[in-house]
């Protein structure tokens, strides 16, 4: 699923929003740093680990909107739509792009949810990586509607890719969705990417201490 395919597609793609329930808590969430894949590969198969690794924990909307003020921090930073991982594993007071707490260092809620839930190993590879969460339309979001998260393929090319929305009844029993994800849906509900960037995090500027420029850059 290129980047350009789910923000700007323009071929129309028909999708059944709910294809199936999927529990997926607990499996699958160490990340993958060496291995005889292709490096698209090992970031395609990372990123469907982190995915699993979101569905272990019960998003709410206070999550959601901390991941949108994020997201406005690092455009407002003359980034795109997204935030950095490993701004999650990371003590706040190295964060360089995407700080909604750099005055007084406390823990997201959402950093302390994947922290209690997660080991250690999943942590320490995560405040490594440069991968990123990628929200198109997040300015549409309505505030209330939980994410569907998604990644970026190995074949970039696809159109479209199974997603896993969380939902919860009148009871508050959770529930994960598969769903088909395509720039139809994007625009409609809320979408989570987790893609690679293509920016290094360790030759970034510190924006967060008005650095604008590293190295010339």
């Amino acid at each position: 699923m290129s980047l350009c395919m789910i923000v700007s597609c323009s071929k129309e793609m028909v999708f059944t929003e709910v294809t199936s329930s999927l529990d997926i808590q607990g499996q699958g969430t160490e990340l993958v740093l060496e291995s005889s894949m292709s490096k698209e590969g090992i970031i395609a198969d990372n990123s469907f680990r982190i995915l699993r690794a979101f569905q272990s924990i019960p998003l709410d909307k206070s999550m959601a909107e901390e991941v949108s003020q994020m997201i406005s921090v690092s455009l407002n930073n003359g980034f795109d739509e997204c935030f950095f991982l490993r701004e999650l594993a990371i003590p706040s007071s190295e964060v360089k792009v995407s700080s909604l707490n750099k005055i007084d260092h406390s823990r997201l809620l959402i950093e302390e949810a994947l922290q209690a839930s997660l080991k250690n190993d999943f942590i320490k590879a995560l405040s490594t990586t440069n991968l990123v969460i990628y929200w198109p339309y997040s300015d549409m979001w309505d505030r209330e509607s939980l994410p569907t998260i998604t990644f970026m393929p190995e074949d970039e090319a696809a159109e479209w890719n199974y997603g896993y929305r969380q939902t919860v009844d009148n009871n508050g029993h959770r529930k994960i969705e598969k769903v088909i994800v395509n720039d139809d849906y994007a625009a409609k509900y809320p979408v989570w990417i987790i893609k690679d960037s293509e920016y290094s995090y360790d030759d970034l500027p510190n924006f967060n201490r008005g650095e604008y420029e590293k190295d010339g850059v």
